[in-house]
């Protein structure tokens, strides 16, 4: 990666670490603190809001707040996620948001150091944050300025430097055991299943313990050496406010010194008459004897609840500010009789493992664009065939193999479909086709007003499917042209069409004079449509196939009858004794073959109807049982008969059904 780097942040409640992780030699990857502050590697986690709403961080919020202490903010860290704001200068600000501001001041530092920017930041968070305030945080964040931050809790990110010297195996564990300034917490961290640190049951937390007791023990200890300093620290004025806070860090300067050396002497700039108050190490480890007692007895139940015994434990890992104390390490030795990992700063300890951590999450992300930009390369440079354009080559590299057959399957799928449709057009555009001889030598033609030389041609039977037209036939491409077709003639009572539905009971309800029409009964009540609903009594001496013309006339509900099956054969027809029907142009359609259907009976109020006389022109079939009052089926009327009256065709028998 180059000169690339990432940037750890821990931001605690007194101070603000930070380290950088790059590679190093033998592929290892070096972790190092990165220097915030001009005296100091850590910065003062303090804040000063000014009036127009900058916020300043640092030894610069540090040196404002003296002369400003309203302006100052301090342990904005540990109200991360609270729902009452600061109120700072007249602004109202969320803790989240002043947590979000520092760590991005941090970043600008850094890349000032650096030369540039961080390839990615990892940011320290307390162990008791849950996924609400992780949330929070990386909102606040992104609006800072700082994306794709990752965030990982301070004991597994201490664990990991303590790992690397004191490597877990089989069940043992490691014990985090971190003091900072206002909190203590201790961690069992140890293996899972896939060999990565995780941290086992639930941390031991005390709210009420951390340096900052320390601290307030050194203060209590310099008032009593001297009335003007303890008069000082009493004093109530907003101006004493900054000296007051000055001489508290001067304390906590002093316990870290001490961590090193034998004493050291604390400043007093708020007593004049007083020089200093010289404190050993021994007295401060008097002073933090209560509180490092109450952190032993929190590893205990740490412990005691996850079941482990000391001799489990592979290693302790001081973490903390407060972990400085030379006192810390030792009781913690004499305590639990393991080693206590002291190979790094204990205020430094969490932030270093957390930029190794960000580090392998850096690689890792780049090995994946690095793989994913590999296989791009290689499918660009594949060599593809029939690509006729640069779209066609992008397509056919981004479709996978299965997805490319599954296409050339339909498509060939839907060939065989078009096929099919546009032969089939074809046959049916083929029965629907006449041959139109003006194309060709042959003499033919066709004459409206009588018989022409297409009479010699058999009828076509695809010319019943025609829509009927009022004039002669519109030729649509040549040689080829349409026959228009002409209606059919009605048929006579009795007779039904071969593609007419099964022998039903039926009422015939013609639509006008001279055009019979049957209706299959599907319902029990059938009235013609346009009449009113009356019965009227055929006419007597009129035969069910009469030619004269009747009125509609409306069935009244009955039972419907299934009609008899025949049980003779249909026989040839005689002659018929009346007119013969007009027959349509040999030109036309020739009418459909009739087939013979049961006479309903007479609708009659006699209790004997006389039987319906059969049709002269078929083989009446036997009549079915009368059924109560079914009006008989008016006939058509006969058509006027034509200039030059042709033989009539044969009707066909129906077959038995």
């Amino acid at each position: 990666m180059g000169d690339a780097y990432v940037l750890a942040v821990d931001v605690g409640a007194s101070t603000i670490t930070a380290a950088v992780a790059r590679p190093g030699t033998d592929e290892i990857v070096a972790t190092t603190p990165i220097r915030l502050g001009s005296r100091d590697d850590a910065l003062p986690a303090v804040a000063a809001v000014l009036e127009e709403g900058a916020i300043l961080f640092g030894e610069s919020a540090q040196a404002h707040g003296l002369l400003h202490p309203q302006t100052r903010v301090d342990g904005f860290a540990r109200l991360v996620g609270e729902d009452v704001p600061l109120v700072v200068s007249g602004w109202r600000l969320p803790a989240e948001d002043v947590f979000a501001q520092a760590v991005a001041h941090v970043v600008s530092l850094a890349a000032e150091r650096e030369g540039r920017a961080p390839e990615r930041v990892a940011l320290v968070c307390p162990v008791d944050w849950g996924e609400y305030r992780r949330a929070v945080i990386r909102r606040a964040l992104d609006g800072a300025g700082v994306h794709d931050a990752e965030l990982i809790s301070a004991p597994l990110a201490a664990a990991r430097v303590g790992a690397a010297a004191h490597p877990v195996e089989g069940g043992d564990v490691l014990v985090v055991y971190d003091l900072g300034a206002a909190t203590f917490s201790v961690t069992v961290v140890g293996e899972d299943d896939e060999h990565n640190l995780c941290v086992h049951g639930d941390p031991v937390s005390l709210a009420d313990v951390g340096s900052a007791d320390v601290d307030d023990a050194v203060m209590r200890y310099a008032a009593s050496s001297s009335d003007a300093l303890a008069r000082a620290l009493e004093d109530d004025d907003p101006a004493a406010t900054g000296a007051i806070t000055g001489f508290r860090g001067d304390c906590a300067r002093v316990k870290e010194a001490l961590s090193a050396d034998a004493a050291a002497v604390i400043p007093v700039a708020l007593a004049p008459d007083v020089a200093g108050i010289r404190l050993t190490r021994a007295e401060l480890e008097a002073m933090a004897q209560p509180v490092i007692q109450r952190t032993l007895d929190a590893v205990d139940a740490a412990l005691a609840a996850t079941g482990t015994t000391a001799d489990r434990v592979r290693a302790v890992v001081p973490s903390g500010g407060g972990a400085r104390m030379p006192l810390v390490a030792q009781r913690l030795s004499e305590h639990l009789g393991r080693p206590v990992c002291t190979d790094a700063d204990p205020a430094f300890l969490a932030v270093l493992g957390a930029a190794g951590w960000g580090w392998e999450c850096a690689c890792a992300a780049a090995d994946a664009a690095n793989e994913i930009q590999a296989r791009d390369e290689a499918l660009r440079v594949a060599p593809r065939r029939h690509a006729e354009s640069p779209a066609q080559e992008i397509h056919a590299l981004a479709a996978p193999a299965g997805n490319r057959w599954y296409s050339a399957a339909l498509i060939a799928g839907a060939a065989l479909v078009a096929a099919g449709i546009v032969l089939g057009g074809s046959m049916a555009a083929g029965l629907r086709l006449d041959f139109d001889d003006s194309a060709y030598p042959t003499p033919a033609t066709t004459d409206d007003d009588g018989p022409s030389d297409d009479a010699a041609r058999p009828a076509r039977a695809s010319q019943a499917l025609l829509p009927e037209r009022g004039g002669p036939g519109v030729q649509i491409m040549s040689p080829l042209r349409v026959v228009a077709s002409r209606p059919a003639p009605p048929l006579r009572t009795g007779l039904r069409l071969i593609d007419d539905p099964p022998l039903l009971p039926i009422a015939t309800a013609p639509s006008s004079p001279g055009h019979g029409t049957t209706h299959p009964r599907r319902i029990p009540t059938m009235t013609a449509p346009g009449d009113p609903p009356s019965t009227v009594d055929a006419a007597p001496g009129t035969p069910a196939g009469g030619s004269g013309p009747s009125q509609t006339q409306t069935a009244p509900e009955t039972t419907p009858t299934t009609a008899p099956t025949p049980a003779d054969p249909p026989v040839e027809q005689p002659a018929p004794t009346d007119p013969p029907a007009s027959t349509p142009d040999p030109t036309d359609q020739p009418a459909p073959a009739p087939t013979v259907d049961p006479d309903p009976p007479a609708s009659t109020p006699d209790p004997e109807p006389p039987a319906p006389a059969a049709d002269p022109s078929t083989t009446a079939e036997p009549a079915p049982d009368p059924a109560p009052t079914v009006e008989p089926a008016p006939g058509p009327a006969p058509s006027p008969a034509p200039p030059s009256p042709e033989p009539t065709p044969e009707a066909t028998a129906d077959p038995v059904l």
